[in-house]
């Protein structure tokens, strides 16, 4: 398994972070995990053909951890000339109502769809670029997920857990793949969850926020929907992960939070830790041969 770093970012705009996003390659699959704005170009800038991803797994539905969803799914129906699979779309719920009101046929790019669908010059364009007959209606596989279920794939699985973000009013997953003997667990945004926690245990690379310090003054509430870095070590140190890979990144762009985040951590948790860059690759079970690619 091989993961690319597509987004370190969080909410807050910055020009060396896209929102979160990250391409994990499983032998012939593509799984995107979350793909917030900023992404695609990342996609792109990584060399990796839009048409190509073959999976989503969406940890919740904040803006900039699913922003750059609509262009995946319109991308990928209008250039792929329908000679590839339709991509298969994973989250909780309201899943399905969100895909269907961006791209249903009462959606908000429904008016662009009937166009690329109908037109005299769409149609000429589209079998000029090989497509074979009139293009159907974008019909991706969506499947809404709740904690504890798995999904099958290709020579990998996929087990979720509760993750704790804006608790009661978002519902939120934590992922873990599995294959060939190696696995990553990405916590997509949370605060302390002893269902994570489980969920990473033994795990090769444990992908998780990390955008605030412990001592910062944040409220009970921040606090209980993003972890601190105090709690990420011991999170890390409890499950065992081979490697931290930080990332959701906000406070450490300051050099001085950066070297103390690094050391409080280090004390307590003794594996590889990592700092998330936009374009770094990581080969789950080699993480020391983390790069940056652009």
């Amino acid at each position: 398994m091989k993961l690319t770093v597509l987004g370190s970012g969080t909410p807050r705009p910055n020009p060396r972070r896209a929102s979160s996003s990250y391409l994990l390659e499983i032998g012939g699959d593509l799984l995107l995990l979350d793909h917030g704005y900023g992404s695609g170009d990342r996609l792109l800038q990584a060399g990796i053909d839009p048409r190509e991803v073959s999976h989503v797994l969406l940890s919740h539905h904040h803006y900039d951890h699913i922003g750059d969803l609509p262009r995946l799914l319109l991308t990928r129906w209008d250039q792929q000339r329908g000679q590839h699979r339709e991509i298969r779309v994973y989250g909780p719920p309201p899943l399905r109502s969100i895909i269907d009101n961006l791209i249903g046929r009462q959606g908000a790019f429904a008016v662009d769809l009937k166009a690329r669908i109908d037109s005299a010059v769409s149609r000429e364009l589209y079998a000029q670029r090989g497509g074979k007959g009139v293009r159907s209606w974008p019909e991706p596989y969506v499947r809404e997920l709740q904690p504890g279920d798995g999904v099958d794939g290709d020579g990998w699985t996929l087990t979720t857990a509760e993750a704790i973000h804006c608790p009661g009013d978002l519902a939120c997953l934590a992922f873990r793949i599995d294959a060939n003997g190696r696995s990553i667990v990405y916590s997509g945004d949370s605060g302390p969850s002893e269902p994570l926690a489980r969920l990473a245990e033994g795990c090769d690379l444990l992908v998780h926020m990390c955008s605030r310090m412990s001592d910062d003054g944040s409220t009970p509430a921040i606090a209980e929907s993003s972890i601190g870095h105090i709690e990420l070590g011991e999170l890390a140190a409890r499950s065992g992960a081979s490697t931290l890979l930080l990332t959701h990144i906000q406070h450490l762009e300051d050099d001085a939070n950066r070297r103390r985040t690094l050391a409080d951590i280090g004390d307590i948790y003794g594996g590889e830790i990592i700092v998330a860059e936009d374009l770094m690759t990581v080969t789950v079970g080699e993480t020391a041969a983390a790069e940056a690619t652009g």
